[in-house]
């Protein structure tokens, strides 16, 4: 599935043109060109006109269409959080064994973090650049922490809601803390301690899996969990 945010605007962009009107094309390719600035320069020094020049557009065609830099900004962070929690929820779905559920969402949400570190930042850490962001982060915390304490809660003995959350909530910044030092701020001293993103996610999953249900997790050390599905 695809991991990349960038690529998947490009694809809208190459939509056929029977499919999208001239308005609602040139508003992706905006928007795809923002994206692919953000992923190669720091947020703060992107320009309107940057973003103009890279999606061939003339800045008055721009202001049709967006207010100005935060709006357009604020469009992109929602569409990727959209984007995120759709390619999550589609890669989860159908699994019977809770274990090869955690691995396949977790495998596919390291991909997206080492795929777009840009938007990861900006949406993570960029509150003062795009204080907008903030509630779309909030808005993502609070959809999967209910999503994952569902989920918690029909395999747990003595269900407790209030444990469930919380434990989703603590989870959750366990991994995107995690991610962060991996793939945004490249920290030689998280980078050291694992040689592979197949290591990464095993360790991942692994310490989800324990602290969600108390238990070892099934062969956690062995081969990779087989992604079969329910049909």
């Amino acid at each position: 599935m695809e991991a990349s945010f960038c690529r998947h605007l490009g694809a809208m962009v190459a939509t056929p043109s029977s499919l999208l009107t001239k308005g609602e094309r040139t508003r992706q390719r905006l928007k795809a060109s923002l994206a692919e600035l953000i992923e190669a320069q720091a947020y703060s020094g992107i320009r309107i006109t940057d973003i103009c020049t890279a999606a061939g557009i003339s800045q008055g065609a721009f202001y049709r269409y967006f207010l100005n830099r935060e709006a357009v900004t604020t469009e992109v962070l929602s569409d990727f959080d959209q984007f995120t929690r759709d390619v999550l929820y589609a890669t989860g779905r159908g699994y019977t064994d809770p274990y090869a559920a955690f691995y396949s969402t977790t495998e596919i949400y390291v991909a997206i973090f080492r795929s777009n570190p840009g938007l990861m930042r900006l949406l993570l850490l960029g509150n003062q650049e795009i204080p907008s962001g903030a509630n779309i982060l909030l808005r993502q915390t609070n959809e999967w922490a209910t999503r994952m304490s569902k989920a918690l809660l029909k395999r747990s003995p003595e269900p407790d809601e209030k444990q469930a959350r919380f434990t989703a909530y603590a989870l959750g910044a366990m991994v995107d803390q995690t991610l962060s030092y991996l793939y945004i701020y490249r920290d030689p001293n998280v980078l050291n301690l694992v040689d592979t993103e197949a290591e990464i996610v095993r360790k991942l999953t692994d310490l989800q899996f324990r602290a969600a249900f108390g238990i070892e997790p099934a062969e956690a050390a062995t081969a990779k969990p087989e992604r079969a599905k329910q049909s």
